[in-house]
């Protein structure tokens, strides 16, 4: 067995790996990890074990704070394109009025030659609210069939009303896992429309909000989205955009398992669950190596490193001391009302005449 003093080598920017992980027991146990047949352990069971242990951790707690997450999408009424044409691979399209800004995601559909449909980035002129221009895989030529242009986070077909992918990552923008649809977020705790002053949208039920706008009825009108729903692996809003708003979601993302495919990627579990993720894959070797002892010191560890840091991830916010047997103060000290309270309960107790 290696030396106590072995220390796992984060490397420079503190991120725990799958090789990281290997060389480490590799080195603290002295043991041989690979695949071949003198190996200790074989390289899958480690991989496994450390899969294994991640999932336990990431599953004890759905509200983890390093998984928060918030995304932003552009909600936008599907429009009809009045003109579409092309120089080269570069589109010119005209409607009669959008909200789009330069870098913006729109989806065109219904257009031939069908090179001028898919998901793009726009550019947009300065202060021009009817043209914009997207840049294609080929050269189509002229457009003889006009289609429609949706905010490029929209389920085809549905009006602008549903959304489900392209959402870009706002806070915290994480390159390595920057998640971008529906799919990808596990838990939404509010949308808030950030357009202008903005408003925070309501939460209602799917079917209460299609009985007060019933889909392709009179009284399915667009409007300032005031509520939001879920269905069909979707945002919708109700009542459907007027015109272009940027909402953001804020809630959890889903966490990634992208890791276990290059051993070089960053496990993606908070860093201060690091030590009782190794204490987990530790146990379970020595169990794998029919080390009762062992294992049970290692388990032990890893169960009390959890319980300690759920306890102070998960705990209410310490911004301010407690005030003991006062309650919640929902006004500082006053000197002038506590004399009046005072002289108002000698009038009641019969002190003062």
């Amino acid at each position: 067995m290696a030396s106590p003093n072995t220390a796992i080598n984060f490397g420079t920017n503190r991120d725990l790996t799958l090789n990281i992980v290997l060389s480490f027991v590799a080195q603290l146990l002295d043991f041989d990890i690979g695949t071949g047949a003198n190996a200790d352990v074989p390289t899958d069971v480690v991989e496994g074990f450390v899969r294994e242990g991640f999932e336990k951790i990431v599953m004890a707690d759905t509200g983890w704070p390093y998984y928060q997450t918030s995304y932003e999408f552009k909600a936008a009424p599907t429009i009809a394109l009045t003109a579409l044409s092309a120089v080269g691979p570069t589109a010119n399209a005209t409607v009669a009025s959008h909200g789009y800004v330069s870098g913006d995601l729109v989806t065109i559909t219904g257009c031939t030659p069908s090179a001028y449909n898919g998901t793009f980035s726009v550019t947009v002129p300065a202060n021009d609210t009817t043209t914009f221009t997207y840049t294609m895989l080929s050269s189509p030529g002229s457009a003889s069939i006009l289609g429609n242009v949706d905010a490029g986070s929209a389920v085809l077909g549905t009006d602008g009303r549903s959304y489900n992918a392209n959402f870009t990552q706002v806070l915290p923008v994480q390159t390595t896992f920057a998640y971008a649809s529906f799919n990808d977020i596990a838990k939404i705790n509010n949308c808030v429309n950030v357009t202008d002053m903005g408003n925070q949208l309501i939460y209602t039920d799917n079917y209460r909000a299609e009985q007060v706008w019933p889909i392709n009825s009179d009284n399915d009108i667009e409007g300032i989205p005031a509520y939001w729903s879920l269905w069909g692996q979707a945002i919708n809003l109700w009542p459907k955009p007027d015109s272009a708003y940027t909402v953001r979601i804020m809630g959890y993302r889903r966490y990634n398992i992208n890791w276990l495919n290059d051993g070089n990627l960053a496990i993606d579990i908070d860093p201060e669950f690091h030590m009782s993720l190794m204490n987990y894959v530790l146990a379970r070797i020595f169990q794998f190596q029919e080390d009762p002892d062992m294992a049970a010191i290692y388990m032990n560890n890893y169960e009390q490193g959890i319980a300690m840091t759920r306890g102070w991830k998960t705990a209410v916010n310490r911004n301010q001391q407690m005030v003991l047997s006062g309650g919640l103060q929902l006004n500082p000290y006053d000197y002038y009302r506590y004399m009046a309270n005072l002289s108002l309960r000698a009038v009641a107790v019969g002190e003062w005449g």
